[in-house]
């Protein structure tokens, strides 16, 4: 049970009035933000109390979301344990091998082990030039080939993105394109404007070398927007396929080197499983997404679809991959996690166990706990 109380308040009586409310309804996790008003000592005081009274009693877990320094004086807060205490996890230096990385646990641990309150972002400016191109390939092995050379040349490619014939058919007639139906790639460069034009040169020459063909691109930002919003709307054009059904998305990432091996046998499975699954990825590093179409009221359907479902997985494991680049494990892959790490597992138990030992953060994803 979680409740959010906001900061429409006048005042911290009234703040403490919904903690009150809270209190008597016993949530799990309490998220209270600062009222909007400032705040006396008194009242301040109340806020506290109530809260430690809250915790105590109702063992919940109380995290009071604090704008200026009214009731503590720390205002840089990540985020909070299941134990309410908050911590910070990373500082404004470009790196640092300061003790763990606990940044890169608590985004990775699908908030199972904390709730992140604040975030830092990095912003990045926007290159002087912007090139986007679009080319057709006879099939993937050789698209995928053409990727792998371009990162041996070490030509910045700033997108990758690789669609087969069955999402490009989705995509013409959902945008209302008319891209040839074949294995294809997106792509986008940046830099100055000689060399984001030079680099999308140098890549159609790699293109022609294995048997791409019609290789367009264009510097022009309506005609850049078109193209990659084509590519953005996937999942709806998905959905357009089969309009009765669902739409289920999951993916896995191999070496770039096994990709297009991984993509061709995942096809013929698709095939010999008579379902409906178009295959887009970010073929870059080697993350593919397969999108599912299916009726999950048909038993014979949804059984065929998990079994397909599980080889990916197991077919990408024993590439040397995972069985998730980018998803994450939720509840239907915490079995593929035992697959892929083994004893590594009973380690990531420990942490949620120690972190978390009331099961309170996101119970049930990722591990059995």
């Amino acid at each position: 049970r979680f409740h959010h109380y906001p900061a429409q308040l006048s005042g911290g009586e009234q703040q403490r009035l919904c903690l009150a409310r809270a209190f008597i309804n016993e949530p799990d996790i309490v998220l209270a933000d600062e009222p909007t008003g400032n705040l006396d000592s008194k009242n301040s005081g109340r806020i506290i109390d109530l809260i430690t009274e809250l915790h105590q009693v109702k063992n919940a877990t109380i995290i009071l979301v604090t704008h200026e320094q009214h009731i503590t004086q720390k205002t840089q807060r990540i985020l909070t344990m299941a134990d309410g205490r908050i911590i910070r996890t990373s500082r404004r230096s470009r790196k640092s091998a300061a003790g763990y990385d606990l940044t890169r646990l608590f985004v990775g641990s699908e908030g199972t082990l904390g709730v992140i309150t604040e975030i830092t972002l990095r912003l990045y400016g926007i290159p002087e030039a912007i090139t986007s191109a679009v080319c057709t390939f006879p099939d993937v092995e050789s698209a995928v080939n053409t990727v792998i050379m371009t990162i041996q040349y070490g030509i910045p490619v700033a997108r990758i993105e690789l669609v087969d014939e069955t999402q490009i058919e989705a995509i013409n007639n959902y945008s209302k394109t008319d891209f040839e139906v074949a294995p294809t790639l997106f792509l986008e460069f940046h830099g100055t404007e000689a060399y984001a034009v030079e680099q999308a040169e140098s890549l159609a020459v790699i293109a022609a070398e294995f048997g791409g063909g019609d290789f367009k691109w264009t510097a022009n930002t309506e005609e850049r927007n078109r193209l990659w919003q084509a590519r953005h709307d996937v999942a709806y054009a998905c959905k357009a396929m089969r309009p009765q059904a669902q739409i289920w998305a999951t993916d896995v990432c191999v070496p770039i080197s096994r990709l297009a091996e991984c993509i061709t046998e995942t096809q013929a499975d698709i095939k010999a499983s008579r379902l409906l699954a178009p295959i887009a990825g970010h073929v870059g590093d080697g993350n593919f997404h397969l999108c599912l179409i299916v009726d999950h009221d048909d038993t014979d359907q949804q059984a065929r679809a998990e079994a397909l479902h599980e080889r990916m997985v197991m077919r990408a494991l024993a590439m040397g991959g995972t069985c998730t680049g980018e998803h994450g494990i939720g509840y239907g892959k915490i079995d593929f996690l035992v697959a892929e790490h083994g004893e590594a597992v009973s380690v990531m138990r420990t942490l949620k166990l120690a972190l978390d030992p009331g099961n309170i953060m996101n119970p049930g994803k990722i591990l059995r706990v």
